[in-house]
């Protein structure tokens, strides 16, 4: 199968979708995301879950009153994310993607909503305490959906659905479904803003929260999306030949930096360019040596020629696992450890090959990416986020190219900086090493880094909030 990238590229350009309409309105934007995640439920490997226990039914109760007492107050942001944003610093977990956002607006002047990603964390260990779970949001959209789901709901150019789902049967859709669900979500967010009227919403992906931004957007309430990952300038979620409805996409973009700004400089983009603004990301403090000290990370510079982390991406697994099979046994004094999310288990596999190979560290999942990158001579991945933050520490890329991921979409670091390099093939990635960290005596490393995370990110988070607060 194709990239969904082209995929969506080829309907637009070979179906009359503008012609798709519900109930007389242009919603192909919410059919070509739905295609997009029947592409990704297809081909993402995902844990097997067990059966759900009466202990687990338990544990949904139990969320969906988490924070509850916090509905019962007055707001004037509303921020969404998911738990698993969380990172521990000092015994006090932060949310990586709104809470400095949150304490500039003022801590008793917002309210987070948490989908739970496996499970939220206790309020009295957290930053931020007002918050509340996402769950009653959610089960209160899934009654509204059951209540209304025999209505009848006039599509326009169904044939045209039809004809694309012939066409890519393996993604196909159910169009009712799809709209009936999204029109369900669309009432109950418009429905809890008109309630609380807030002034602005900050979400941390509009990706599965387009009927949120749609219902913010309908009651000129201020939208805004918070970068989370890169976009390629090929990107589907923001890139379309096609001009979209806008009131399916946020009315400002806080990037990371400038050159995501520049990659977003064309007219396929959907967000105007005046409206993208980069704001840098959030990073753990260097000055916070308690958190950032790992004395047994430490000790390891000291028994290979080069430390080398590499971030582990759940779409390529297999693929990852074959290339340290082949890597690991010919590169003895290169220590190799692996970086995953917190609280994450897909990487149990890579058990066996650090078992096999002394040089293979995979315990670390307790740890996160800004505690483990400044130990580490060269960073490593296929196309994960972590491949613009790498330089920020002042540490190189050096990038696997399986499945042309990384030349599609990290290939603008290695043409567009001096930070990157990619190699094409198992072999090549170990003729490179040697020579990756010479990139970082180019003179213009330190202006490059600054180009792809903009600087002085709190800073920047209390220039913006204080348009809000003044």
């Amino acid at each position: 199968m194709k990239n969904i990238d082209e995929i969506i590229e080829n309907i637009e350009e070979s179906f009359d979708v503008n012609k798709i309409k519900i109930n007389g309105q242009n919603y192909w934007g919410i059919f070509r995301i739905a295609y997009f995640f029947q592409h990704v439920k297809r081909n993402i490997q995902y844990s097997k879950k067990s059966n759900r226990t009466i202990f687990s039914y338990f544990r949904i109760i139990k969320d969906l009153f988490y924070g509850f007492n916090n509905f019962f107050g007055t707001y004037n942001y509303f921020l969404f994310t998911d738990s698993s944003k969380k990172i521990k610093i000092n015994e006090k977990y932060w949310d990586k993607s709104v809470d400095e956002l949150n304490r500039n607006l003022g801590l008793d002047e917002t309210l987070v909503f948490e989908t739970p990603n496996h499970k939220h964390f206790k309020i009295k260990f957290l930053h931020n305490k007002n918050i509340v779970s996402l769950l009653p949001v959610i089960l209160l959209t899934k009654i509204v959906f059951l209540l209304t789901k025999f209505n009848k709901v006039r599509i326009s150019g169904r044939p045209i659905i039809e004809s694309i789902n012939q066409k890519f049967d393996k993604i196909k859709i159910d169009p009712e479904g799809e709209v009936k669900y999204f029109l369900a979500r669309y009432w109950v967010y418009k429905k809890l803003l008109k309630i609380y009227r807030p002034k602005a919403i900050f979400v941390d992906t509009y990706v599965g929260r387009m009927a949120l931004i749609k219902a913010a957007n309908d009651l000129q309430i201020k939208t805004f999306e918070i970068q989370h990952g890169f976009v390629s300038d090929l990107d589907l979620i923001y890139h379309s030949n096609l001009k979209l409805d806008k009131s399916l996409y946020p009315l400002k973009l806080l990037c990371f930096g400038a050159l995501q700004k520049k990659l977003f400089n064309n007219n396929r983009c959907q967000i105007e360019q005046e409206n993208i603004i980069p704001i840098g990301k959030f990073f753990v403090k260097e000055n916070d040596k308690k958190f950032l000290f790992i004395d047994s990370i430490n000790k390891l510079k000291s028994q290979y020629h080069l430390l080398v982390g590499f971030t582990l991406q759940r779409i390529f697994i297999d693929k990852t696992y074959d290339f340290f099979n082949y890597v690991l046994p010919r590169m003895q004094n290169v220590g190799f450890i692996l970086i995953v999310k917190q609280n994450s288990n897909y990487h149990k596999k890579f058990h066996s090959l650090s078992n096999e190979n002394k040089n293979f560290y995979t315990h670390y999942e307790n740890y996160n990416f800004d505690q483990i990158i400044k130990y580490l001579d060269i960073h490593s991945s296929v196309d994960s986020t972590c491949c613009l933050e790498a330089p920020a520490f002042e540490v190189p890329n050096l990038l696997i190219d399986i499945d042309g991921a990384a030349t599609k979409h990290m290939g603008f670091l290695k043409e567009m900086t001096s930070t990157t390099q990619i190699a094409y093939n198992d072999k090549m990635y170990i003729k490179k090493i040697e020579n990756i960290l010479k990139i970082q005596e180019k003179k213009n490393f330190l202006d490059d880094k600054n180009l792809i995370i903009e600087p002085n990110y709190t800073e920047n988070i209390k220039k913006l909030t204080q348009n809000f607060t003044t």
